[in-house]
């Protein structure tokens, strides 16, 4: 006989529950390898922060060429990151530059090609944590990053022509009495303008990231969510970095090449946490299917004894909230499934004791295991008969949701590899 049953979360139930999403997020992390991402990603900023600029630069040029106080204000944003690269020349040239040579042509091409590598470094990262690596052609990991890197350059024109439009409000006759006797306010007017601009476009890069890139269309409320929370903690990592940080001191360590090695280690952070926070969009996606996979693969995976008690503790009463589940009640001597009936479920056993018969054997599940499931990764009937030994709960789970679960998990993947062959072997015994 079934009963249904609706679970209402407690309290200690809610803080087990966060803290299995912070152990999978963790754990996600360290397995995906996020930090290593993180530091190709920052090499490749490095690399590509050149061209990319380059190319900035050589749009806003050809544009606004007519524009003198525009191009003025261009070369003071030059001039503000000549510590890192002197790109004068370039805009030098550029302005005197009247036709362009088929040379100039090859070298736009590898300029463009240069710059790809941060973007492809960022699809990949992505792509990796959410699995979605394999099943995306090159050539669409090519398109993506190519719409990124012209995405920026149009966002880095708007910034830049939209800072010195205010730059130009603020200097309009009306605020000469206010600029006069309160500079500070203006200074720190424009500096929180320049911030809030560009925290808004780490803000809108995370949630594009996190929604498109991603490859399995994460809920938008998700997206923005982990963006907010990405750029926050960028803002108060940038805000502790600057205020103690104090660039002299390098000076004397690395000499010129201080100014980079300080801007590599602020990029490395970003990504650090960019990544991470995309490896909790994708445990908040999954995380039922995360819970489960880890549930079928924790008697099987070798662990320490603090990871085993750790384990234990937040994977031996799972709750499933988003999954289409069925808890069911079974009274002792209850008939779960019997030889023959269609393989539609996976039963895992809450509480209570199972004994599953097939001829003259039987095999007993206790608390916490997974039963049922051979048959359904074979797709035939049922050739056993499951009986409840005691008043016994289960959750029956939909056998094609278990086996996309499963194609998720590497580890849960091989798990079931190993319990198939085990099951082949034993039927090619009994028909022997």
């Amino acid at each position: 006989m079934e009963r249904k049953k609706n679970h209402k979360y407690s309290f200690s139930q809610i803080i087990t529950k966060f803290s299995q999403f912070i152990y999978l997020s963790v754990q996600g992390s360290t397995n995906n390898n996020i930090w290593e991402s993180a530091s190709a990603c920052s090499f490749n900023f490095i690399f590509s922060f050149i061209p990319v600029v380059m190319i900035i630069l050589t749009a806003l040029v050809t544009v606004l060429r007519f524009s003198p106080e525009l191009l003025q204000y261009v070369m003071g944003f030059c001039k503000q990151v000549e510590s890192i690269y002197d790109f004068w020349p370039l805009l030098e040239n550029l302005l005197n530059k009247k036709s362009i040579s088929f040379f100039d042509f090859i070298l736009a091409i590898w300029v463009i090609w240069m710059a790809r590598k941060l973007f492809l470094s960022i699809v990949k990262g992505i792509n990796f944590i959410f699995r979605t690596e394999n099943k995306r052609k090159n050539a669409f990991n090519q398109l993506l990053t190519f719409i990124s890197e012209f995405a920026l350059v149009i966002v880095f024109i708007i910034f830049i022509i939209g800072t010195f439009l205010f730059n130009k409000l603020l200097n309009l006759p009306m605020f000469d009495f206010l600029r006069s006797n309160f500079p500070f306010i203006f200074r720190t007017l424009y500096n929180v303008l320049a911030s809030s601009v560009m925290y808004f476009m780490f803000f809108v890069f995370s949630l594009l990231s996190y929604k498109f890139i991603s490859g399995t269309n994460p809920p938008l409320k998700i997206c923005l969510f982990y963006a907010f929370l990405n750029t926050g903690i960028t803002f108060v990592i940038s805000f502790f970095l600057n205020k103690f940080m104090n660039l002299t001191n390098y000076n004397v360590i690395y000499g010129t090449i201080s100014t980079v090695i300080v801007l590599l280690f602020k990029v490395y952070l970003f990504f650090s946490i960019f990544l991470y926070c995309a490896q909790m969009v994708y445990v908040s996606q999954f995380f039922d299917n995360l819970i489960i996979s880890q549930i079928y693969v924790i008697q099987h995976k070798k662990r320490t004894y603090i990871e085993n008690l750790l384990c234990n503790y937040l994977f031996n009463r799972p709750s499933f909230s988003n999954l289409k589940t069925k808890s069911v009640f079974y009274q002792s001597g209850d008939i779960i499934y019997k030889e023959g009936d269609d393989s539609k479920y996976v039963y895992y056993i809450k509480n209570g004791n199972v004994t599953e018969t097939t001829g003259n054997s039987t095999i007993t599940y206790e608390n916490s295991c997974f039963f049922g499931e051979i048959t359904g990764f074979l797709n035939t009937t049922r050739t056993s008969t499951a009986t409840a030994d005691t008043y016994t709960e289960v959750i029956k789970i939909n056998t094609p949701s278990f086996i996309k679960i499963i194609n998720q998990d590497h580890l849960a993947s091989t798990v079931a590899l190993t319990k198939l062959s085990q099951y082949t072997k034993s039927e090619d015994t009994i028909s022997d």
